[in-house]
């Protein structure tokens, strides 16, 4: 009996010393976030050529995304925390291009070692090229592809983060987030 009462006694303290203490509210942003808004994206790609079979085998050279082509779209407020409030551009354009790469290299039957390059995709942020950004697409987000497009303002305090998704028939979908920090975000 006498372990049973030092038991239940026990987990009496346990229980109610979860609760003890004073809640001081929110926690500060370790990274030094401020506020954050969120965005709906919609647009399309144009200028889509076809999958390619560069080496001739009857296969396309890529199999599932397919992100060739000019992603055009804009940006629309869906909430959000900051104040003042983020002003998205006009417009954004990311140009995703399949190419033999690096520049000046040959990626045909005769290349050489020393001359032959690599098929790949030369992705380029068109909309502002003062800016800092991080950018790649690839197979997802619910959609044929998806675009991470991160873009820093020139302190790194004032970041968009745009997912636009590719779907089937060429629109572009998705969301982003803009965030406003204390400290500089960039890192190469």
């Amino acid at each position: 009996m006498f372990k049973a009462g030092v038991s239940a006694a026990v987990i009496l303290i346990s229980l109610t010393a979860c609760g003890v203490g004073d809640d001081a509210g929110t926690e500060p942003d370790p990274n030094g976030r401020l506020c954050a808004s969120s965005f709906k994206l919609s647009g399309a790609v144009t200028n889509r050529p076809p999958i390619p079979d560069n080496d001739g085998d009857g296969q396309p050279d890529i199999g599932g995304c397919w992100p060739s082509g000019l992603w055009t779209f804009t940006a629309t407020a869906d909430g959000g925390d900051c104040s003042p409030a983020p002003e998205p551009l006009a417009k954004y354009e990311v140009n995703a291009e399949y190419k033999c790469l690096p520049a000046g290299k040959d990626c045909g039957p005769t290349a050489t070692d020393e001359t032959r390059g690599e098929y790949a995709f030369e992705i380029t942020y068109r909309t502002d090229t003062t800016i800092r950004t991080h950018i790649k697409i690839g197979s997802g987000g619910g959609g044929l592809c998806e675009g991470i497009f991160e873009l820093f303002d020139t302190s790194g305090k004032e970041v968009w983060n745009l997912h636009p998704t590719l779907q089937a028939d060429n629109t572009l979908g998705g969301t982003g987030e803009f965030s406003r920090f204390s400290t500089d975000q960039w890192s190469e």
